[in-house]
């Protein structure tokens, strides 16, 4: 069986073939199906332990393989739990069992774990092997201890590349790029697993120019190596780049096809990211979850909902099956192309809703006008026990301030700090500005401006001096104008909004002063906006 990913249905099948063919199931059949039953979800554990329970005479072999599924599994505490088991059952770890269970210990971030594993390992004089040393180093690098990582590491022969290449590794995912280079450059024998570490870690922290230098200085390359190339350029938003290196690359995988497919949606390119998926189905590559998620995140941002509908029944096709990151891309993209109601279906039918998905469906909510629902929403996310970020109070506050609910917009802001620990930020405070500044409380919406514990954004002050037109207020778009005009003043729109300001007021004499500022700064209007003369006329500014 070659299932990476199996599921618990599949297995099952495959197990009842398999006993068909042998009743009594030989002891290396067994062992595959114990290693792979782990690895599916929603009850595939505990499938795996009826299996080893069959077992009469387990033998050391059996529970490593045991353990090594379970380490690789959705709940890898079973893996160290198998362990003590194994223990209390007379049997002794070997060489094969510690690097299963170190890579459980790394999994659940469990340093007590890791270190008593660690003490063990000592106590049975295996501490030199170098798989056992590189599963330390991963395990406490993992625990971000890297200093315990590092200790392992000095003891290990220098000629080991396993163990370079997790101390690499560790470093790389704990951003620190320069040690990971020292590493790397002591190194008397790099192999292509080197060389794509530290090519990644150059694409996590965006640092493209040593990434090409890496990459043109590898003695051989892989998909690998040509993927990590492609991610540099997508992490740092280089959109050509990442076309030019997917187009010279001899091999691409599934990964390689994702990586420029997430590239060009998160770049705005939502119609060639579905044209690349066209040319993709050509290919033998099937698409997973991240390909779709990608796809429809391009619907989303295009307002391709028929694109997006096709691919959402194009699912069931490929024998993807949702999961919370996958319906959470499908909210998404339905709230986004105008079909609310068929995003809250979707929704509420997600079994484990996380943060983002709540984000998703609350942030829809408030694009389409229903504040009524986001405000519900966001209190059966708290009483679920899913803790709001800032993004979701950007999203709720947005609500409020469309919706006119003045009360409620106080009340979310108060409570992100006094309830949630969360500082607001210029974003917050803007939709809240905004908020006031419609409902005519020009001098709440001023006072906010000035007790801010940052300077007011431009968006924040243009949302007031726009409440200020609704309203008919030149004493608060005095202030607010001269202080906008002074932050962007090359923004032609600021001149306008308040030079009209002053004209609807009868002040003509500041209404030309403004416009007079405007053409000294050499701004020019933007067609299609209008100024108001003294006769009480728009004269257009694409005349």
């Amino acid at each position: 069986m070659h299932l990476r990913s199996p599921s618990l249905r599949h297995l099952e099948r495959a197990h009842a073939r398999l006993l068909k063919l042998d009743p009594s199931l030989s002891s290396s059949t067994a062992g595959t199906l114990l290693s792979l039953y782990p690895l599916a979800a929603h009850g595939g554990a505990s499938y795996a332990k009826s299996l080893f329970s069959q077992f009469l005479r387990a033998s050391v072999l059996h529970w490593n393989t045991f353990i090594r599924g379970l380490s690789s599994g959705e709940n890898p505490h079973e893996a160290i739990r198998v362990f003590r088991s194994m223990l209390r059952g007379g049997f002794l770890p070997n060489n094969f069992t510690y690097p299963f269970l170190l890579k459980a210990c790394a999994a659940c971030a469990s340093e007590s774990y890791g270190c008593a594993a660690h003490a063990r390992i000592v106590k049975t004089g295996l501490e030199l092997d170098p798989y056992i040393q590189s599963a330390l180093i991963h395990a406490y690098s993992e625990c971000k201890d890297l200093g315990a990582a590092r200790r392992v590491f000095d003891q290990c022969d220098d000629r080991e590349t396993v163990c370079r290449n997790a101390m690499i590794d560790g470093y790389v995912k704990a951003g620190e790029l320069a040690l990971a280079r020292g590493v790397f450059d002591r190194m008397e024998r790099k192999d292509v697993v080197s060389w794509n570490t530290m090519i990644n870690g150059c694409a996590i922290l965006g640092d493209l120019s040593e990434a090409r230098k890496l990459f043109a200085g590898m003695p051989q390359r892989n998909v690998v190596s040509w993927n990590s190339m492609l991610a540099a350029h997508a992490k740092c938003g280089d959109v050509e780049g990442a076309r030019t290196v997917f187009a010279e690359m001899p091999k691409r995988d599934i990964i390689s096809w994702n990586t420029m497919l997430a590239c060009l949606a998160q770049s705005g390119c939502s119609e060639e990211a579905l044209a690349l998926f066209d040319e993709m189905r050509r290919t033998d590559e099937k698409p997973t979850d991240a390909t779709m998620v990608s796809l429809l995140s391009a619907c989303a941002h295009s307002g391709a909902l028929d694109q997006g509908e096709q691919l959402h029944a194009s699912m069931a096709e490929h024998k993807i099956k949702l999961n919370t990151i996958l319906s959470t891309a499908l909210v998404d993209m339905y709230a986004k192309c105008g079909s609310i109601s068929r995003a809250a279906e979707i929704f509420y039918a997600i079994e484990q809703k996380d943060l983002l998905a709540w984000n998703a469906i609350i942030g829809g909510m408030a694009i389409h006008g229903r504040a009524d629902e986001a405000l519900q929403l966001f209190d059966e996310m708290t009483k679920s026990g899913v803790r709001p970020d800032d993004i979701t109070f950007v999203m709720v506050l947005t609500a409020c301030s469309h919706a006119g609910m003045v009360k409620e917009g106080r009340r979310m802001l108060s409570c992100m700090k006094d309830s949630h620990g969360i500082d607001p930020k210029l974003e917050h405070y803007g939709c809240v500005i905004d908020l006031l500044a419609r409902a005519g409380l020009f001098e709440e919406a001023a006072e906010l401006t000035r007790a801010m514990p940052m300077e007011p954004s431009a968006p924040a002050l243009g949302a007031l001096l726009g409440g200020c037109r609704i309203h008919r207020n030149c004493e608060v778009a005095d202030g607010v104008g001269r202080h906008l005009l002074h932050l962007q003043p090359g923004h032609s729109g600021r001149y306008v909004l308040l030079s009209n300001i002053y004209a609807t007021a009868g002040r003509w004499d500041d209404a030309k002063e403004v416009r007079g500022r405007m053409l000294i700064n050499g701004v020019a209007k933007t067609p299609g906006m209008s100024m108001i003369e003294p006769n009480g006329t728009p004269s257009s500014a694409s005349s």
